[in-house]
Formats: structure tokens, sequence, C-alpha cells
């Protein structure tokens, strides 16, 4: 049995309450973690606590969003993290925007796109300005004068950021940072997520990251295909984080409705299919983030666990009596198909065929997945079969 931690970025706020989602009210409320500890209530030092991670190192931010995304630096270079903002009528930050692909008459720093609204800022030879720069967090400036959030302490960056400030937007350059070397997690782990922050995370404590494809960092990831690599990589791996980012950036939008709507998928999709695995499971936020506000907050987070402290409590899971009760949405049977494909598999110790299933069941199965061989795909159980192309003449 391994241990899975799936950290639900952005997932508390004032309004969050567990019993709107059915299957994490599920769980056991074990207890709460200040996961911020009196300091900045963000993702990376928030979600390296949560990793045991006893003393955040200070200055880390940008270079771990640069290892996230593959961009080379140098033990010289100072690294910032950079937030596009749009600006209301009175200069005032709204809401993120996509950030531009290049930024033209910029020779000072080499500029990085890195989706989204995000992007990383590189000034070479100018590592000693990192205690000296005085920056603001993005998810402290919604609703702030652009013109107040000017970085302070080193000339490069503050002409960096009056050169892009324009009427309609502007460049936030935050997370100062230089190279640093961090002691590697202490279990063979694996890492599933679609930030750059957490790939970050991942090579800095030398954890295996694996790739998903579909795995965006917003609410339109797949949800499903996150889950299932975490299932499997729980096969090989004694930890595995499964870190789901997109409540977090609807709550930067100030869209209540649209974070909302993203956790109930996630209570649809990826809470069935955990608590449904063997393996002990933990459910936790690293910060709150305020739909209203847009601005994250610290606060003592809850920790869900599929571990009661009675040892022979019974485990919710999905049963074929429930379907059999309940009209399920579209994502529920598939949940339902992969659970039962997963736990025959389980018990006969060989991929399932159909013979193994009562027909009601078989026809269910290829109802919400498909084809035999298509539903062993999408429950992670065989590969999925390589297309192959004919040359044509």
């Amino acid at each position: 049995m391994s241990k899975i931690l799936c950290i639900i970025d952005g997932m508390t706020d004032p309004d969050f309450s567990v019993y709107r989602y059915p299957n994490l009210s599920r769980m056991y409320l074990t207890r709460h973690v200040d996961t911020a500890q009196g300091q900045e209530p963000e993702s990376l030092g928030c979600i390296l606590r949560l990793l045991g991670v006893k003393k955040v190192p200070t200055f880390l931010r940008g270079y771990a969003e640069a290892l996230g995304n593959g961009i080379p630096v140098s033990t010289n270079d100072l690294i910032l993290r950079g937030s596009w903002f749009g600006l209301d009528a009175e200069g005032r930050c709204t809401v993120p925007i996509a950030a531009p692909d290049t930024l033209p008459g910029v020779d000072c720093c080499r500029y990085y796109p890195i989706g989204q609204y995000k992007s990383l800022l590189v000034f070479p030879g100018m590592a000693s300005f990192v205690s000296d720069l005085v920056t603001h967090p993005p998810y402290t400036c919604g609703g702030q004068p652009a013109q107040e959030l000017c970085p302070h302490g080193c000339s490069a960056v503050e002409t960096i950021f009056h050169a892009l400030l324009t009427k309609d937007r502007c460049l936030i350059p935050w997370g100062q940072s230089v190279s640093k070397s961090m002691s590697p997690f202490p279990k063979k782990a694996a890492v599933i997520c679609g930030t750059t922050i957490v790939k970050g995370i991942a090579r800095m404590l030398d954890m295996e990251l694996i790739p998903v494809s579909g795995a965006t960092g917003d609410v339109d990831t797949d949800l499903l295909a996150k889950t299932i690599a975490a299932l499997n990589a729980a096969k090989d791996y004694p930890f595995v984080l499964l870190h789901i980012n997109g409540a977090d950036e609807a709550s930067h939008r100030k869209n209540s409705a649209e974070k909302q709507a993203f956790l109930q998928k996630i209570d649809d999709v990826v809470i069935p299919l955990l608590l449904h695995s063997r393996h002990e499971v933990y459910v936790v936020a690293d910060h709150s983030t305020d739909p209203d506000s847009g601005i994250h907050t610290d606060g003592m987070q809850p920790v869900f666990s599929s571990i009661s402290a009675a040892p022979n409590a019974p485990k919710p899971s999905m049963t074929t009596n429930t379907m059999k009760q309940v009209k399920m949405t579209e994502d529920q049977r598939k949940i339902w198909s992969i659970q039962q494909l997963r736990k025959k598999a389980d018990e006969v110790g060989r991929l399932p065929t159909k013979a193994d299933f009562e027909p009601i069941d078989k026809i269910r199965i290829k109802a919400a997945l498909g084809p035999w061989p298509r539903a062993l795909e999408a429950a992670g159980l065989k590969e999925p079969k390589e297309k192959k192309t004919a040359n044509r003449r």
C-alpha cells in the first residue's frame, strides 16, 4: 500500500463547505495543518511544508519555476516570476491576462512566457541584488494601483516594470530568486501535476515527474488521466503527489461558480477512484484562495484521509448497487466502470476479460468506456495501442 497525497491548490475559502462534495465528505477529517507557518501563503512554500520540508529556503520561487520549465539559469543569475494583469480605467489590477510571446526592445533580461498569465525573467549576472529587491506577489495585487506595485532595489527590474506598464496592462515581477540546492525527498516518490511550480518542486527534491497528456494546470485539465496516472504510479512508488490546480486559477479570475464547478468535478472524478484504491489517501489544500478577492489567504487547512482511527472501519466505495439506485452522470459512469475493471484485475491477477463480469455489468462498462480494449486502456490496465500509419504512394 502506497501513500497518495492529493493537494487541491486553493481549495478552501471563506464559503468552502465539505458537505457540498459528497465523496470528499465521506473521507475522515483527521486534523488541520498550518501550511503557511507565518510566511506568505504561496504554493511553493506551502507545498514544500506539506512534503515535510522543515525550513523552506528563501529566494526560491523563480528558480523553482525555471526548473519546472526546463529554462537554463546560472548561479549568478537573478530570476523572477512575472505575472500579467489587466488594468481598469483607474489603473488598478483586475484579473490575470495572457502573457505575450515576446517583449520587443527588452535587452536587459531574458523573457520566457510559461503559460496563461505567467512568465519568467532572467537577469544575467545580477544575483547579488536578490536580497535587496522588494516585490509584490500577484495574489495580493487584485484591486491595487499598478503604479504602487513597482519593485524596488534593482534598477534593471524597475526599468522593465515601467517599460511594460501601459494603460490597460502591466507585468508584476515577483518571486526573486537564485539557484539553490535542496535535500532529496526521503522516499522514492512520483509527482503528477500540470503546473510548472510543482514540476520544479519535483526536480528540486529528486522526485520522479510522471508526464500526463492533458494536464494543463487549469480547470480544463484531464482529471481522469491524472488520477489513473497517480494510481499506476502508486504500484511502483511508496509516495505519490497528485497536484490539482484549477480551483486556484478560477479564484484568481474571481469566478466563484467556476471554482465550485471544478471542485465538484474533482469530487465526481478524482475522489471516488482514490477511495476505491487500496492506498492510503490524503486530500488537503496548500492554502486558501478567495474567489471574491482573488487573493491567497492563510489559515489552518483541513486534512481528509481514507484512513480512520478505527482500523476496521469500512472504506467508502461506489458499488454495483449504488449504480442501480442513483441516476449517474457520464463522468460517474466512467468512474464506476474503471473501478470495476481495476478491482477485478486485482482479484484475478491479470487483465480482466468480458467473461469475468455479469452480463449487465459488462454492458455498462462498454457503454461507458467503449470496446473492451479501449475500456482496459481507459482504466490504465493496458497501454494504448499506437496507431499505425500506412505509407501511401
